[in-house]
């Protein structure tokens, strides 16, 4: 596996699974036996919106999970510091499969969180 097919992935898996299954918990009723409160008042909220208020709901809910992962992403790329001092560490994520590993994020070439906001 490669950046780009990491960045995919997480495209996929992550911020889109995010927003679909918050979508889905509202829109279909909270999930389980017993549903948090609170996904319970934000379920009974979102059937009361309109059709256009729920699309625009959904919309919202695709840039906050965009906007989380490609925060996440820059804090993998060393491009937003998450340490208070000047001599900062560097991330190393690795994909290993079959004795073979793979550095996901490499010192150069393009970043996790461009690649992420390029497709």
């Amino acid at each position: 596996m490669d950046s780009q097919t990491f960045v995919a992935a997480i495209k996929d898996v992550v911020a889109g699974a995010a927003a679909d299954g918050c979508m889905h918990a509202y829109s279909s009723g909270p999930p389980g036996r017993r549903p948090s409160q609170e996904i319970v008042e934000l379920s009974s909220w979102f059937h009361a919106l309109s059709d256009r208020d729920r699309a625009m709901v959904q919309r919202v809910a695709r840039d906050v999970a965009h906007a989380a992962v490609f925060g996440f992403l820059c804090v993998l790329d060393g491009v937003r510091p998450i340490e208070p001092s000047e001599a900062k560490g560097d991330f190393e994520l690795w994909f290993v499969k079959g004795g073979r590993r793979h550095l996901i994020t490499p010192s150069s070439g393009e970043m996790l969180h461009d690649l992420f906001s390029a497709g």
